[in-house]
């Protein structure tokens, strides 16, 4: 089902189906309800951080499919 959901929101965001940009895994959160602006660790700028913290690359000249 995490494969089905993550394929969906890829291809709303591009033409790279391995690849989810940042607009699309907020439209994932947000049809989920995941964040949640009362509480203390889960809030919008938290899962922005978890997203851009998974998808760092250090050296990008070296990455060309990036």
């Amino acid at each position: 089902m995490f494969v089905a959901a993550f394929t969906y929101y890829a291809a709303q965001g591009g033409n790279d189906p391995y690849h989810m940009p940042l607009n699309a895994f907020t439209s994932f959160l947000d049809d989920c309800a995941i964040p949640d602006p009362d509480s203390a660790s889960i809030k919008r700028s938290d899962c922005d951080t978890i997203f851009i913290v998974a998808n760092f690359i250090s050296d990008k000249k070296r990455c060309a499919w990036r």
